[in-house]
């Protein structure tokens, strides 16, 4: 960001080349790493490579074709590129974390200290949590260390749809909305899918 300050660029230049910078590295993160942390087999690895590098991988080949040179190469240059309000939409993480979480320390018997709540961690007590260093180092190893939730129905975390008055899980339905983002179904239409009649708990 130092150096796109000292550039004689316009403002409007400056951070459209910020945003770009941005968007590649959320980019690089959510295709290398987060997907492949979610879903958790070969396959899925491999397609994320894939999406990534290209079929070409990490050899030198010169090529227009897109598939071979893979995301990180395809980019059009005249175009100002930023993420998509889906994109926003789909990635947001809140339904991997889980309502109730196992304390553990993060000396080397990673016992079990406690049972405590995501309200607990995120809102009451997470001053208590953290005011020692010893409790730090236990939260985050167990942050590092704790399996997200399932990608499925239903399984959006109780604590986030009950703060006080707020559901978050309501609010985030109606901003898409507002934002233009269609129903499921709707997209499906779109990509000319059939609709889908039944969700299987």
């Amino acid at each position: 960001m130092d150096r796109l300050k000292q550039t004689e660029c316009e403002p409007s230049r400056i951070f459209d080349t910020a945003r770009l910078i941005v968007t590649a590295m959320i980019a690089k993160i959510h295709t290398i790493d987060f997907t492949t942390a979610a879903i958790r087999n070969s396959s899925a690895r491999l397609s994320q490579y894939i999406t990534w590098h290209g079929l070409k991988g990490r050899l030198n080949i010169k090529t227009s074709i897109g598939m071979i040179n893979g995301a990180r190469v395809n980019y059009d240059s005249k175009t100002n590129f930023s993420h998509n309000v889906e994109f926003v939409s789909v990635y947001r993480i809140h339904s991997l974390l889980p309502d109730v979480i196992n304390l553990r320390s993060y000396k080397d018997d990673h016992e079990v200290l406690d049972t405590i709540s995501l309200d607990s961690i995120i809102l009451k007590n997470s001053p208590i949590i953290n005011q020692t260093r010893e409790g730090k180092l236990n939260l985050l190893y167990t942050m590092g260390i704790t399996k997200a939730c399932r990608l499925c129905l239903y399984n959006y975390p109780s604590t986030l749809r009950n703060l006080g008055s707020i559901d978050l899980a309501e609010i985030e339905l109606i901003r898409d909305r507002e934002r233009g983002v269609p129903k499921y179904n709707e997209m499906r239409r779109t990509f000319f899918l059939k609709p889908i009649t039944i969700f299987l708990k």
